[in-house]
């Protein structure tokens, strides 16, 4: 039994904690917000282009209306002379978030460029909160915002969001590799579902080239923990076991590649 002071202690400790990642969250919108402020509301000045704009958005926009219509897009028959929207990865038809957004303007008659940007910046937001949050269990305060920081506003991230399946797969990629610090730490498998839910929202995100990179760069990182190959099998059990959590969207891929 324990003793009524320790789970006292305990109890103080684990609310310091959610009170600490709920502030970190909430700076780390605003300083999102600040990030991107000329494309957002009251001083938008200038808007996302390239991809985002030209290849992403019409498939969205073309998604949602099928869904306000009361039917499953299967088919869009207005980009490349008609090809399998179901089966299109990069439309990222079947990723949670997607759904999210989608009830967020369901009342609307279509979806928004801005609710896509909007969306997109998020995504940056939740990549420096997790990013965070797996720094924090090996490092103090300072250094776990800084590192974030640099994950979340710099170089590649901030290139790639012009290319929403590349952001939305480096986005999971620090959940993964806080379960393989929890799981080596803790010598107990169960904290690799991070590693299984990041792999599957990776790769429901829209873009497989992406994926890949990130389950290599998993089990290489489970290689050089104090468990190495302990620790990078079960990274590898838990990359088979994401498989079936995005079978829903592969499945259909593979049958429209086999008519090309």
């Amino acid at each position: 039994m324990w003793s009524p002071g320790f789970r006292t202690m305990t109890r103080r400790f684990g609310n310091a904690i959610r009170k600490e990642r709920f502030v970190v969250a909430l700076v780390a919108l605003l300083a999102t917000y600040a990030f991107f402020f000329e494309y957002l509301p009251p001083f938008k000045r200038v808007q996302l282009w390239s991809d985002v704009a030209g290849y992403h958005y019409p498939l969205q926009s073309y998604a949602f209306q099928a869904l306000k219509e009361g039917r499953i897009p299967q088919w869009d028959s207005s980009i490349y002379c008609g090809i399998s929207f179901i089966g299109n990865v990069q439309a990222a038809l079947l990723y949670p978030p997607t759904w999210l957004m989608y009830a967020a303007v369901w009342t609307l008659p279509r979806i928004p460029f801005k609710a896509l940007e909007l969306f997109t910046f998020l995504h940056v937001w939740l990549a420096f909160l997790l990013c965070y949050l797996w720094l924090r269990g090996r490092s103090g305060k300072l250094p776990s915002v800084l590192g974030s920081a640099v994950f979340a506003w710099t170089g590649y991230m901030v290139c790639q969001v012009l290319h929403f399946g590349v952001l939305g797969a480096m986005t999971w990629m620090p959940l993964a590799l806080w379960g393989v610090d929890e799981a080596v730490a803790r010598r107990n498998w169960r904290p690799l579902w991070k590693v299984a839910a990041a792999s599957a929202l990776s790769f429901l995100a829209g873009y497989p080239a992406a994926w890949i990179v990130n389950c290599v760069i998993v089990v290489v990182y489970a290689l050089g923990s104090r468990r190495h190959w302990r620790a990078a099998l079960g990274v590898c059990v838990a990359l088979l076991a994401s498989i079936p959590l995005f079978l829903v969207q592969l499945l259909p891929a593979l049958e429209a590649r086999s008519f090309m």
